[in-house]
């Protein structure tokens, strides 16, 4: 049975949802919605919100009772007696077989919006450097150049591998803030955005990892003396660059 106790602050805005958890000061929610998601109600979205930050931190608060503060009336409702509509009644059953999985008990509360301003903020956070390859063109690169093994900059919509990590936790990433992980002993696929490519770099080499790290081809950028001496490996719109 959960018994200690932690809180939760989640929301969600018409772009994405994002939370937080007081207990875990480095656990920060954050993520888009999909096409179909984003079309959805305010109401569904306010669940999913919800059901996304427990999955995003659910192994981390394994076994505890979550005090959940949402501006949802609606939505601590649902969560305590379901609802009529079927999509909203869903989201509630997998918000309880998520809860059930990890040992957690979820008791919602209600709190007014101003109160709510960090996770609000949160859900409002768009990154402009957020960004993927064609998969047609990763699964190309993936074969001459794979398996890969971790995406090591990705969000949960746009994640080349089951295996990635994120800028902030969102559902299904191995850890938040890749540049905090061992590369070692991974056939890591790297595609960061172009103001971080030679930290990006700079850690394959501390970790003395191998992977393929995809750039744009830019040479006036500050990355580009770094990976001067493989230019040519490939040419079109980016540059791949393997590290052994």
């Amino acid at each position: 049975m959960a018994c200690a106790t932690s809180a939760i602050y989640s929301d969600a805005s018409d772009s994405g949802f994002g939370g937080f958890s007081v207990q875990l000061s480095d656990s920060v929610c954050a993520g888009l919605w999909s096409d179909s998601e984003s079309k959805e109600s305010s109401t569904s979205r306010e669940l999913r919100a919800l059901l996304y930050v427990l999955r995003s931190l659910g192994t981390q608060l394994r076994g505890k009772k979550l005090k959940w503060y949402t501006d949802s009336q609606n939505a601590c409702r649902i969560i305590s007696v379901g609802s009529t509509n079927a999509n909203l009644h869903d989201l509630s059953i997998d918000l309880y077989n998520c809860g059930m999985d990890l040992n957690i008990h979820i008791e919602p509360e209600w709190l007014p919006r101003e109160l709510n301003s960090r996770a609000d903020q949160l859900s409002r956070f768009i990154d402009p450097d957020d960004w993927s390859l064609n998969r047609s063109v990763f699964s190309h690169l993936d074969k001459r150049f794979g398996p890969h093994t971790v995406d090591r900059f990705a969000s949960h919509y746009n994640a080349q591998l089951s295996r990635f990590n994120s800028r902030f936790w969102n559902p299904g990433c191995e850890a938040a803030d890749s540049l905090t992980q061992n590369w070692a002993c991974e056939n890591n696929w790297v595609f960061p955005s172009a103001f971080i490519v030679l930290k990006a770099v700079q850690h394959m080499r501390e970790c003395k990892s191998y992977g393929t790290v995809i750039v744009p081809e830019w040479p006036s950028a500050p990355f580009w003396p770094a990976l001067s001496p493989t230019l040519g490996f490939l040419r079109t719109y980016l540059v791949a660059h393997s590290f052994a």
